[in-house]
C-alpha cells in the first residue's frame, strides 16, 4: 500500500508539472543551462532558508559545467557546504514492472555521490530560462 501511495503521489506531481509549462522549452539546448544558477531572490533570506525544507536542507545555488560536472551549495541546518557532483541533460527514470510502471523525466538532474539531489524542470517565462523543482525557482546567476 505504501508503494501505491508513493506511486500515486509521483504520478500526480508529474501530471501537474506537465500541465503547468508556461512556454515551450523545446528550443532550449544543453548549452543554455551551463553556468551558475541561484535560488530566486525572494527565497534567499536566511530565515526563509531554514523554513523552506522540513529536513533543514536547501540547495541555494549550483554551477553546471560543460564537462557534466557540478558544484552545489547546500545549507544543511544552518551549515553551508559546497559539494561536487555530476549533472545530466534530459534524464529519465523508469520504475515499476510489466504490469505497472512510471517514468519520471527531468530536464536537468544533479547527482552527488551517486544519489539524485535535484531533478529540475525547464521553464521559459517572459523570455527568461528558469529551472524549477517543487516550489523552488532557480535563475541564472548575474554575478
Amino acid at each position: 500500500m505504501k508503494y501505491f501511495k508513493t506511486a500515486a503521489l509521483v504520478f500526480s506531481i508529474l501530471v501537474m508539472a506537465s500541465c503547468s509549462s508556461p512556454t515551450s522549452t523545446d528550443s532550449i539546448k544543453r548549452d543554455h543551462v551551463v553556468g551558475s544558477w541561484q535560488l530566486a531572490e525572494k527565497e534567499k533570506d536566511d530565515s526563509a532558508i531554514q523554513k523552506q525544507d522540513s529536513t533543514g536542507r536547501l540547495v541555494t545555488s549550483f554551477k553546471l559545467n560543460s564537462d557534466s560536472t557540478a558544484t552545489v551549495v547546500v545549507y544543511d541546518r544552518g551549515t553551508k557546504s559546497d559539494i561536487s557532483g555530476n549533472w545530466k541533460w534530459k534524464a529519465e527514470k523508469k520504475m515499476g514492472n510489466s504490469t505497472f510502471g512510471l517514468s519520471l523525466k527531468s530536464d536537468v538532474v544533479i547527482e552527488v555521490q551517486g544519489k539524485i539531489i535535484l531533478g529540475l524542470l525547464l521553464e521559459k517565462v517572459d523570455g527568461e530560462i528558469r529551472l524549477t523543482v517543487g516550489k523552488h525557482v532557480y535563475l541564472v546567476s548575474k554575478s
